[in-house]
């Protein structure tokens, strides 16, 4: 029992580690530039996985996860990093990162339609409440304002549109993962894979210097010990823990994730935007919920809880 508590704990972290993710990837852009700074970003990230969760022979992997999993997980990275770099203000970078966390809920609409979860009639309320909550976030002031919510959007679609794909992205990635992945974790190739990808991008765009300071190479240290060192802990606490109460706990990721943020970026948030995590964590909570009243957490929604963004 003890070991149990102290893996749950060290789960926990995970949590913690992944919620500072958005503001440190918006610290680590302004610094270092939106390409370049995620490209470092993710090398250094790599080289933690490597020591902390290890290096798996290619040939123990199942071929159609390495295809598909390196596939849609390299996409989803570059579309949160580049989402919150592309970011006009730190605001709207917090914004940004809420929508991406409607990859909880698209995870589990996902295992229903694919992987042929059941769920009760709490789904429809569920999804309802997440799509309402991220209006809510992107109407500004005044809350569910759908002309507000509009403006902001064609405000900077780039970041807006990243972010959105991401969710689904995601959702797609935990969905065919739980069917083919046989129990084999590739993190750290995809971590390799992704930082690949983004140094070939800023190539492509003519590289340009990064300005390094104390500040960047500290904030380039945490976001990318936060990415790295929180999938070790996470795979600690899966492994280990109480896989019930680290699910719970990552269902609340957006609201955490918006209090370090609009602490690492100096960005006050108004009510409404609180109001709107709430919801979007509620709708999270009620899809989990209709699944959770026929079987236990289903292997999807279990991928999906293991990751921040």
């Amino acid at each position: 029992m003890k070991n149990t508590n102290k893996a749950t704990l060290i789960g926990l972290v995970a949590v913690v580690l992944w919620s500072s993710i958005v503001g440190l990837i918006r610290s680590v852009s302004d610094l270092l530039g939106p390409t370049g700074g995620a490209a470092m970003m993710y090398s250094v990230a790599s080289v933690f996985l490597l020591l902390s969760v290890g290096w798996v022979r290619l040939g123990e992997f199942p071929r159609r996860y390495l295809v598909w999993g390196s596939l849609l997980f390299v996409v989803y990275e570059l579309c949160l990093a580049l989402s919150i770099g592309y970011a006009n203000t730190a605001r709207q970078a917090i914004e940004v990162g809420m929508v991406n966390y409607l990859w909880p809920t698209f995870t589990v609409i996902a295992a229903i339609l694919f992987n042929r979860q059941k769920a009760n009639w709490l789904i429809v309320p569920g999804f309802v409440l997440s799509i309402v909550g991220i209006c809510w976030v992107l109407g500004g002031e005044q809350g569910f304002d759908i002309a507000g919510m509009l403006d902001n959007v064609r405000d900077n679609p780039l970041s807006y549109g990243l972010a959105f794909a991401g969710a689904l992205i995601w959702a797609a990635y935990c969905t065919v993962t739980a069917r083919i992945a046989g129990g084999k974790n590739g993190v750290t190739l995809f971590f390799v894979l992704v930082s690949i990808a983004l140094w070939v991008k800023y190539l492509l765009e003519g590289g340009g210097g990064m300005n390094f300071s104390l500040e960047a190479l500290v904030y380039l240290l945490l976001a990318a010990g936060a990415m790295g060192f929180g999938y070790g802990a996470w795979n600690v606490g899966i492994l280990h823990g109480n896989v019930t109460v680290l699910a719970g706990a990552s269902y609340f990721i957006p609201v955490f994730s918006a209090a370090l943020s609009t602490l690492l970026l100096n960005a006050p948030l108004p009510l409404s935007f609180w109001q709107g995590a709430a919801m979007v964590c509620g709708g999270a909570i009620l899809c989990w919920l209709a699944t959770r009243a026929k079987r236990k957490v289903p292997a999807a929604a279990a991928a999906a809880a293991a990751h921040n963004n």
